[in-house]
């Protein structure tokens, strides 16, 4: 008896769950075709009625990220509606997009509705084209193109159309102003940007908004990507010096990446590499540095000089001592010296030398000798060649005259001093001298100042 109860339950619980998992259920969904604009939302509605009460699975075939399904798994007792709302952006394009809604029992029995969404603008224009050319590097410059379309019946005033690039940092934003646009005009706009020096590698993004007044109406996007490569620019500058160049070469990394084992060369030819003074390396006819690593942005300055100072000086020297040779060497020489060495008392008498030497190589002509006795003395002239005397009031200008001077000959002239006064110490007697003409330029060279007395 026991037993035929349990076989009765059991009976009973496996009709219940038959009768469960197929139970007869029916879906609806509305509207058929969801037209809803970008920035606004839609909703379908789907109402699932069953004759028996249980859960429900829903999925959807087409899925975007602007769905929002209120209940993916409903539990149902008679009826549910159960909504999947639609909220296109202003950067979803505008076109007809086909979804599959699919609702399934636990005993996997399952129902399909197929639906259409059409996302629209709110108004009949749109950003028919973004385009980017050019070179995506740095210091390069790319070209931006985008192209404004109204596709609807009627003119449409006072749009704007704003962009801006970026990527880790901002490089541009712009806006243009559309007065009009007639239907079916296309109105397009160019844009050029230059990519700054050092600029990071990478994707950028090109965002467009199109907008009339307060109200969006599309946003699209397009990118490009910047490559990693070092750019590497030499500049120089040259500084005259007294006798020279002074230059500097800068070297900079203008790029992105490091760069490396860069080779700069200068051009340098002839006598100018003995004069050169730097760090760099000649070679050939060619003075050549070289660095190993340069990070972006960073800048060496190599410095250098041609300065031909050295020479200069060395060819000053040399033209001295051609002139000291002509002019102290190749001269007339007069060497002037006093004979006795003893104190200067009332009527002493002094013998005064005078050697001249013609050491100019050539035959002198037109020699004059000078000398001058102070007051001091009167002059005794015993014998040799005789002086013109010329007296004045503080002494006498000896005068005497050669015609003819030989090459290397040395002479002789003496006259005697007879001291007039007594002097204590030493006293120095004036210079004298020896001239002639050489070339049409009178040469006159002087003797040294000997002292007389103790």
């Amino acid at each position: 008896m026991v037993g035929m109860k349990k076989y009765l339950l059991f009976c009973i619980f496996v009709a219940m769950f038959v009768s469960i998992a197929f139970a007869d259920f029916s879906v609806n969904v509305t509207p058929n075709v969801l037209e809803v604009e970008k920035g606004s939302q839609g909703v379908f509605n789907i109402l699932i009625t069953t004759d028996e009460a249980g859960r429900f699975s829903i999925t959807i075939d087409g899925w975007k990220t602007w769905f929002t399904l209120e209940n993916y798994a409903p539990n149902v007792l008679n009826s549910k509606t159960v909504k999947l709302y639609i909220s296109p952006g202003k950067d979803v394009d505008a076109k007809v997009y086909q979804i599959k809604i699919n609702v399934e029992t636990a005993g996997e029995e399952k129902k399909t509705i197929e639906r259409l969404i059409k996302v629209k603008n709110k108004y009949d224009v749109t950003i028919d084209t973004i385009k980017v050319e050019g070179e995506a590097k740095p210091l390069g410059t790319i070209k931006l193109t985008f192209g404004v379309k109204n596709e609807g019946t009627i003119p449409l005033k006072n749009l704007k159309l704003f962009s801006k690039v970026y990527g880790k940092t901002t490089l541009s934003s712009f806006e243009y102003k559309i007065d009009e646009l007639k239907a079916g005009e296309e109105k397009i706009f160019e844009k050029e940007i230059s990519l700054p020096e050092n600029i990071y590698a990478g994707a950028y993004i090109v965002a467009a908004t199109l907008s009339k007044g307060l109200v969006g109406i599309e946003e699209k996007r397009a990118s490009f990507t910047v490559e990693a490569l070092p750019i590497v620019k030499i500049e120089k500058e040259q500084t005259r010096l007294l006798f020279g160049l002074d230059k500097k070469i800068i070297v900079k990394n203008y790029g992105n990446e490091e760069a490396k084992n860069i080779r700069v060369t200068e051009p340098i030819h002839g006598i100018s590499k003995n004069f050169y003074f730097g760090n760099g390396q000649i070679e050939g006819n060619e003075v050549i540095w070289v660095i190993n690593t340069l990070a972006p942005g960073e800048e060496k300055i190599l410095n250098y000089q041609i300065n031909y100072f050295g020479l200069i000086a060395l060819i000053i020297v040399f033209i001295f001592l051609i002139w000291f040779y002509f002019n102290r060497i190749k001269i007339l020489k007069i060497r002037k010296f006093i004979m006795q060495k003893k104190s200067i008392r009332l009527g002493a008498e002094f013998t005064v030398g005078l050697e001249i030497k013609n050491n100019s190589g050539a035959v002198a002509s037109g020699v004059i000798i000078e000398d001058f006795v102070p007051s001091i003395f009167s002059l005794v002239v015993e014998k040799g060649p005789k002086p013109v005397v010329k007296k004045h009031e503080a002494g006498a200008r000896l005068v005497w005259k050669l015609r003819k001077f030989e090459p290397g000959e040395i002479r002789l002239l003496s006259y005697k001093l007879k001291s007039v006064v007594g002097v204590e110490g030493e006293i120095k007697l004036p210079r004298a001298s020896i001239s002639h003409k050489k070339a049409g330029h009178s040469l006159k060279t002087y003797s040294s100042r000997p002292k007389i007395g103790l």
